[in-house]
């Protein structure tokens, strides 16, 4: 039964009468007692069990259960129709402080409850909850026919990783958007405060969070992520009961000291109470990566199934936030990336990352490379990045000046540093294969040659009249320090042979001269048992090769034992510039005649 209509007034008149008398004797009892009272057009609004008792000349007042809801029931009902059906309990309590056994006060999702103690301090009203994280207090100020208040809440009330206390406050009016606003500390393992502003409304599909609310941290950090004035706003008016759509931006983001190259993270969940849904990073203009994420009391995962994304898109967006090599540029090509964290907030579980690329051709300094492929594994943890199973790179074919084809290359990360495990290719007929060596900016390994055909090679030196056959080995030790250097560089081949048909102009200055005669003549069809050359080379590109060759050519008629010794001096890098100009314009020219003939 409701009794409010006439008890609320008699509980005034009582209170009124009780400080207007003089002291009480301390032998005076008296108790007055209200059952049950409900505010009619608040459902949720009531007391049960409050009593007001003179006990010792002194009046004290308590309840065994008190609810409130400050977003339906008002603080003021003069002179508006219906305002007294929604006029608050809190108003019609005696100014007098009362202890109640369970105190409920409802929010705009979920409500606070407890024994607590409800205190009158002139026209506002104290509440202070007993819990179990710790002390609540809130102070209510009657603000309009609304609200307005004020207070700390223990955070291990709101959830239990928050630490210390969250400050809150706001305000409501009737008709109006509930306002509130908190502000406390981000969970350890992230350091960092944050301050929440909300505004809400109620409707049909129960409370909405309009447009113009943010969750803000002025300044996050976590390990070596370091990000200023991060900003969670929602998308679009955003009902508590359905799915909620989110982005999350901010002014400065970095990662051990290099800035993070992503723009903004819309995040998309179920509900408030369902803590897992979408998340897509955008990455730069139509780069985008989509995930699940997904929290547990165990942690925080997410994941990046596998997506393909534009190579040279992907390569210009790399671009713009890391050093990339000078001259590097991609002109096709596929990227495969995807990623696994079991828990991104415990460092010591690793993050597993896997790109993979198809289909790529790029230039290095004027370089081409055709039909790139490749695949990456990499986990990073507390340990820092290390790689997983087998890392690899393939490359059809490039030309620096001669054509090097069916490149493969593994490598793998040691201690945060990169290694190449071992690389392999065809040239000039014969097998290449680089040494394992660590790489950086500066760098030292191994070329080792085998069956490279002589033939081949000296068709590329295009000496005129000279020719010749046999296979060629050795070791060229490099370093890279601003430049490709040679030094102590050895070649060596068995069993070929060397022919040299010299033109008529130097046929007749040997008619005249019996050494340049004899040199000619032995270098048209010279048979050797042994070639050996040194090699070295400055990082100009400035080369010195010295060889020998061991053995016999037909002079006149008679076989003649040849030892030779030859000098040269030449910079490769230019020939090979050279060789690859020529090899440029040879291929470009077919489609050249062919437009002309079109």
């Amino acid at each position: 039964m409701n009794i409010r209509c006439w008890f609320a007034p008699l509980l005034l008149l009582v209170s009124s009468w009780a400080k207007a008398l003089p002291p009480a004797p301390d032998w005076l009892w008296a108790q007055l007692e209200l059952q049950t009272s409900r505010v009619p057009a608040c459902p949720r609004e009531g007391a049960d069990g409050v009593r007001l008792t003179l006990v010792d000349g002194r009046l004290q007042g308590h309840a065994d259960s008190l609810s409130f809801d400050l977003t339906c029931a008002r603080s003021g009902g003069v002179g508006s129709e219906g305002e007294q059906e929604v006029l608050s309990l809190l108003m019609t309590l005696p100014p007098i402080d009362f202890q109640v056994d369970m105190l409920t006060l409802h929010l705009p999702q979920g409500r606070v409850q407890g024994a607590a103690k409800l205190r009158h301090l002139a026209q506002r009203i104290e509440l202070e909850w007993l819990t179990g994280p710790g002390e609540l207090r809130l102070l209510l100020e009657p603000w309009g026919d609304g609200w307005r208040w004020s207070g700390d809440v223990p955070a291990g009330a709101l959830h239990p990783l928050l630490p210390k206390v969250v400050a809150v406050s706001g305000e409501w009016l009737p008709g109006q958007p509930l306002a509130l606003r908190a502000s406390g500390g981000l969970p350890s393992p992230v350091e960092g405060d944050w301050q929440l502003a909300v505004q809400a409304v109620s409707g049909p599909q129960g409370w909405q969070i309009l447009p113009g609310s943010s969750l803000t941290v002025p300044r996050l950090r976590w390990q070596d992520a370091d990000i200023r004035e991060l900003r969670i706003t929602p998308r679009r008016a955003l009902s508590t009961r359905e799915a909620l759509e989110l982005q999350l931006d901010w002014a400065q983001a970095s990662w051990k000291q290099t800035r993070l190259p992503v723009q903004a993270v819309l995040l998309d969940m179920a509900g408030l109470d369902d803590h897992q849904g979408q998340i897509r990073a955008r990455l730069g203009h139509e780069l985008s990566l989509l995930g699940h994420w997904r929290y547990r009391p165990q942690g925080l995962a997410l994941t990046v199934a596998e997506q393909t994304l534009s190579l040279p898109e992907a390569w210009a967006w790399l671009a713009g936030w890391l050093a990339v090599p000078a001259g590097f540029e991609l002109e096709t090509g596929e990227l495969t990336f995807s990623l696994n964290a079991a828990d991104l907030l415990n460092p010591k579980l690793p993050i597993r990352l896997s790109m993979s690329v198809a289909d790529s051709d790029f230039s290095y300094r004027g370089v081409m490379a055709e039909g790139a492929s490749g695949h990456l594994d990499l986990s990073w943890s507390q340990t820092g990045w290390r790689s997983q199973g087998t890392n690899s790179l393939s490359i059809a074919r490039i030309h620096p000046g001669v054509e090097v084809s069916d490149i493969y290359a593994a490598f793998r990360l040691e201690r945060g540093q990169p290694w190449l495990s071992g690389l392999t290719a065809r040239l000039l007929g014969g097998q290449l294969a680089v040494s394992p060596m660590a790489l950086g900016s500066e760098f030292s390994g191994e070329l080792h040659l085998s069956d490279i055909s002589l033939a081949l090679v000296l068709t590329q030196v295009a000496v005129t009249g000279l020719s010749g056959d046999g296979r060629l080995h050795g070791r060229l030790p490099f370093s890279y320090r601003q430049g490709i250097s040679v030094s102590n560089g050895r070649m060596y081949s068995r069993d070929g042979w060397l022919s040299y048909q010299a033109e008529a102009e130097l046929l007749v200055s040997a008619e005249d001269n019996l050494s340049l005669a004899l040199t000619l003549g032995m270098l048209k069809d010279l048979r050797y048992e042994r070639l050996d050359a040194s090699i070295s080379m400055m990082p100009t590109g400035e080369a010195v090769i010295d060889s020998r060759l061991v053995g016999h050519a037909p002079v006149m008629g008679q076989d003649h034992p040849v030892n030779l010794n030859y000098h040269h001096e030449e910079n490769l890098l230019q020939l090979l510039t050279s060789l690859r100009f020529a090899h440029d314009i040879s291929e470009s020219l077919p489609s050249r005649l062919q437009g002309e003939k079109k």
